[in-house]
């Protein structure tokens, strides 16, 4: 299994939130990091971790692990 940290922005228009531009990260608290960072200039941000499978690149899981702002329903883990 490979393991990648990675954020995801989002930017608003036209009252709609949109993809915004994905990052990778070294780590778990890079990702978290660079998501708060993100959310000074952007509308909203996830830290996530993705595991995929290092021989087919098939995605194994995803991980939340921090949002930021305003994001995407179905990207806030559950309480």
């Amino acid at each position: 299994m490979l393991t990648v940290y990675a954020v995801q922005s989002f930017d608003e228009v036209e009252g709609c939130l949109v993809i915004g531009t994905r990052v990778q990260a070294r780590s778990a608290d890079g990702a978290l990091r660079r998501a708060e960072g993100l959310n000074t200039f952007k509308t909203g941000a996830i830290a996530m971790q993705i595991l995929t499978d290092d021989k087919s690149g098939k995605v194994e899981g995803v991980t939340v692990l921090g949002t930021f702002g305003s994001v995407p329903a179905e990207f806030v883990p559950l309480a």
